[in-house]
């Protein structure tokens, strides 16, 4: 079935108080757990949380807590994705209430469910999600779900949409985009992965921003694969020489492989090295086991994007 010829990759760019970060904080997405609604049992539900700036922050464990609950609630309901999404945005909202005794705690929530070959988007705050085929750029993003935001209301009614995907497709989920994204920021291009993306934006926008990019891949599992992206270390202001003179009598020295421009600030050990692995965790029922992750093969981003 098309449910399972998916593979999903997940990559953050995340560029905070002007220094990039790889670690996502609010972030739910895995394959369903295995006491699943039958209904539910082939869905692959990705739930970012964002807290609303300028407002009181939750902890970590506590914004990963409340994503797991709603995660949970949305595999154990019956009815179609969008009653299933609208149940966790709830669920969410209603959590964020009561941490907050009173005192408006904002967040904002970027949903999707692929489920076969349909994505199924809520948004509850002013979030975007953008669909990036190629040279296409398609954004979802309604100025209704602004009055959607979760721990200031007493019920969320996001704003739904759905388009139907093919092989590479890429996906930017993103609380806020930046003024510098125009379409050509965005396109993917069938020359580019993950990794280029997140460079260029990076590289083309200026300030603190948070995204996720989502790229559909060949794959038999149709489980999320979260890749580490590897952070440029501080230049030291002496730098150590790092590698030792080789040995005169060593053979002749081994080509240079030419570096993509985008990967100039990347410190040289690490760059040609792929992006780490996070585990992926799914909602724990009482004593299930734990998900085993299959680690993503080294040329995992070598993958051309896909096959027109």
């Amino acid at each position: 079935s098309m449910a399972e010829t998916f593979e999903l990759y997940l990559l953050p760019i995340i560029r905070k108080d002007g220094q990039e970060q790889n670690q996502i904080t609010g972030l739910f997405a895995a394959t369903a757990p295995r006491k699943s609604q039958r209904s539910r049992q082939q869905d692959r539900l990705f739930l970012w949380m964002t807290m609303v700036v300028g407002h009181s922050l939750l902890p970590e464990d506590a914004m990963q807590k409340v994503t797991k609950d709603a995660a949970t609630l949305y595999y154990s309901t019956k009815g179609t994705v969008t009653s299933g999404l609208n149940a966790a945005a709830n669920q969410i909202n209603d959590a964020l209430r009561v941490i907050a005794g009173g005192e408006p705690l904002g967040a904002k929530l970027n949903m999707a469910v692929l489920r076969a070959d349909m994505l199924y988007m809520a948004h509850a705050g002013a979030v975007f999600t953008f669909l990036m085929r190629g040279d296409d750029v398609t954004p979802f993003f309604s100025a209704l779900s602004e009055k959607q935001l979760p721990g200031y209301v007493p019920e969320i009614h996001p704003e739904f949409f759905t388009t139907r995907v093919q092989m590479g497709d890429a996906f930017l989920f993103t609380p806020q985009p930046a003024q510098e994204w125009e379409r050509e920021v965005l396109q993917f291009g069938d020359d580019l992965d993950l990794a280029l993306v997140r460079r260029r934006l990076l590289d083309q926008t200026r300030g603190d921003f948070s995204a996720i990019l989502m790229q559909l891949k060949p794959g038999k599992k149709g489980t999320f694969h979260r890749l580490r992206p590897s952070i440029p270390q501080p230049i030291q202001e002496s730098p150590q020489p790092q590698l030792k003179p080789r040995p005169e009598t060593e053979t002749q020295a081994e080509p240079v492989l030419a570096e993509p421009e985008t990967a100039a600030k990347v410190s040289p050990e690490r760059s040609r090295k792929e992006p780490d692995v996070i585990p992926v965790t799914i909602p724990q029922q009482d004593a299930m086991p734990q998900p085993v992750v299959q680690p993503v093969e080294p040329d995992a981003e070598d993958v051309p994007p896909w096959e027109e």
